[in-house]
């Protein structure tokens, strides 16, 4: 099994894992408009989307070890 077959399967649904996400979505359920996301690395974004895209505006911070 390669990586990205195993960070597939972690959600359950087939969809690869994006990490969590707090924000408006559109009718596809999709990250769509304001919102916040952490990803599974502990890097986050805040700012716009565009059906389930970052679009526009805003700030990606990185965690460095």
């Amino acid at each position: 099994m390669s990586a990205s077959d195993e960070e597939m399967s972690e959600t359950g649904d087939g969809l690869p894992n994006l990490g969590e996400y707090d924000g408006e979505r559109n009718e596809r359920e999709e990250r769509h408009g304001e919102g916040r996301a952490t990803l599974p690395n502990g890097d986050t974004y805040e700012g716009s989307y565009e059906n389930g895209k970052r679009c526009g505006e805003g700030e990606y911070r990185y965690v460095f070890t």
